[in-house]
């Protein structure tokens, strides 16, 4: 399974990058499918987003790659567009301006620093990647309608535990843990018209 993400994600992977790009695949029950880019150009994929694409005998079939290079595509297109610096900027420029304020640096950089990682980004990040995604996929061969297929997936995504009748949770390969996400994450349904438009 590794051998096959690894061999799609060198499919994938622009031929010239800003900075070198590393893929690893993590179990994490906690986060479920998710992907997440970092500044240093490391991109993790969670087992869990994986197992949520179309696989026979537990490896990906041909629908299931084209949805695995869709999500690395977005990943990809968050660390060349900067975007993960970005966000670890706007969080340290918060810090400094809140400690300022209320003079308390101790207490507010400890929250700040796991705060980092949690952070989000803007519904105008999510849209530049989706379209840099696009762009890619389409140099590829790839229709960005697998992206759109992988979106319904994860719509519909219920964590494991969660009983029938639960009210399911909306999901993206970079869920909110915290209940501003939906404020600033582009809706899903939004999202795969927006691929679906961009395959016709």
């Amino acid at each position: 399974q590794a051998a096959q993400i690894a061999k799609v994600f060198e499919s994938i992977k622009p031929t010239t990058t800003r900075i070198p790009l590393h893929l690893e695949i993590r179990k994490s029950e906690k986060i479920g499918p998710n992907a997440l880019a970092l500044p240093n150009g490391r991109i993790y994929l969670t087992d869990s987003m994986y197992q949520l694409m179309p696989s026979k005998n537990k490896h990906l079939t041909h629908a299931g790659e084209m949805q695995l290079a869709g999500v690395l595509a977005h990943e990809i297109a968050h660390i060349e567009l900067r975007h993960s610096m970005l966000n670890i900027t706007e969080t340290s420029l918060m810090t400094i301006l809140l400690g300022s304020t209320i003079g308390d640096f101790s207490n507010i950089v400890s929250v700040s620093a796991s705060g980092i990682l949690s952070a989000q980004y803007s519904q105008e990040k999510e849209t530049e990647a989706d379209e840099y995604a696009i762009r890619l996929l389409k140099s590829r061969g790839i229709s960005p309608v697998h992206l759109a297929n992988l979106f319904e997936s994860l719509d519909q995504y219920t964590p494991a535990g969660k009983g029938a009748g639960k009210k399911k949770r909306q999901s993206s390969w970079l869920e909110e843990q915290m209940e501003d996400y939906l404020s600033s994450h582009p809706m899903t349904e939004k999202r795969i018209q927006r691929f679906r438009q961009a395959a016709e």
